[in-house]
């Protein structure tokens, strides 16, 4: 596996030469706009500074999945809002749907979603967009995972992607002061992925540049996190990201997060895209984020309480980050997972009969 993922790499610095470095705004990290966690948990590679997975996860690492037990649903909507008076368009969606199901043998991740942003500023077309993941435990401390993507995109130009994503999490209980510490590396967008030809506004908004696809190919996206301060009423983490499109573009990713008795937290975060600096496109306000967790039971339904679904688990979250100074994202969402985690190691016994002398 060691050898494969600097292989991978070897090839992307040879293809880096070979390719002009110029998408749309935003186009890199398009597929997290419905994604209220992935806006505010610096999308990162690591499950956020708390660890957190949903199918959404499978975005930034396709292994972040794994150690999930039970059936968890997603449900996002986020509102792209523009108030500048010269924009030619002043409103957007970027929506999703998710599942995990978890098997003996590995889990597999259902996710799709639809962005529709045709922003002055912000210009990605209408698309929908597809993952289908499968993730599984290598080691105790070793995950690995790989997605199927597709998608159309239509408005500016009708196109298609077909790409996949691999992906590594290590995970260890402590690291020097650090709790919880974990080490993430994906290769993502290996494939077709969008072409931008008919994209008004790319990152180099110059009529001679010439445009790129996004997001681009062969992202290598590498991160950490871990936890600064852990008791049983309060956590501190946080998390990390370093992305090299194609070795064109340098994306860092950094966000903290404070949790209250596992039931709240709140995460600042934010991003440094170079290329979207150096051309004009400047995204500097931290983006907030919050969640919180909440259960129910639904012991009159029979369906549920015959395959130990009765006991509902939900966490929900809301987030707001500023794009460019014209576009707002205001995005809310919801996870509920089906039935009880299982916390409670197996108990052996061994017995020995009263006539045996061992």
């Amino acid at each position: 596996m060691k050898k494969f993922f600097i292989s991978v790499i070897l090839s992307v610095l040879m293809l880096s030469v070979l390719s002009a470095y110029n998408p749309p705004a935003e186009g890199e990290n398009f597929l997290e706009l419905s994604s209220p966690r992935l806006l505010s948990n610096a999308s990162s590679s690591c499950g956020g500074p708390i660890f957190y997975s949903s199918a959404d996860s499978i975005n930034v690492n396709a292994a972040l999945p794994t150690s999930e037990q039970l059936i968890k649903i997603n449900l996002a909507y986020t509102a792209l809002v523009s108030f500048n008076p010269t924009e030619s368009h002043h409103f957007g969606s970027a929506m999703q749907t998710g599942i995990i199901v978890p098997t003996k043998y590995c889990v597999f991740t259902g996710f799709l979603n639809g962005v529709l942003s045709n922003f002055d500023t912000m210009n990605l077309g209408n698309s929908i967009n597809g993952k289908l993941g499968l993730s599984k435990e290598i080691t105790n401390n070793i995950n690995f995972g790989i997605t199927l993507n597709s998608g159309v995109c239509w408005g500016n130009q009708t196109d298609w992607a077909l790409s996949t994503n691999l992906g590594l999490l290590c995970h260890f209980d402590t690291l020097g002061f650090i709790k919880d510490f974990r080490y993430g590396l994906a290769v993502n967008n290996i494939g077709k992925n969008y072409t931008a030809t008919d994209l008004d506004f790319p990152i180099n908004s110059n009529p001679s540049a010439e445009k790129s696809m996004f997001p681009t190919i062969l992202t290598v996206r590498t991160g950490i996190a871990g936890l600064l301060l852990s008791t049983d009423s309060v956590k501190l983490g946080f998390s990390l990201d370093i992305s090299t499109p194609l070795m064109q573009n340098i994306i860092i990713d950094g966000g903290i997060q404070l949790g209250i008795k596992d039931l709240f937290s709140i995460t600042i975060a934010d991003r440094f895209n170079l290329a979207e600096y150096s051309n004009g496109h400047i995204d500097i306000i931290p983006s907030l984020g919050i969640s919180f967790k909440f259960s129910f039971r639904l012991d009159d339904n029979q369906l549920l309480r015959e395959r130990g679904w009765e006991e509902i688990n939900a966490e929900g979250s809301v987030a707001y980050k500023m794009l460019y100074e014209d576009v707002n994202a205001l995005s809310a969402g919801v996870d509920v997972s089906l039935g009880k985690r299982d916390v409670t190691p197996p108990v052996i016994q061994i017995f020995i009969d009263e006539g045996d002398d061992e």
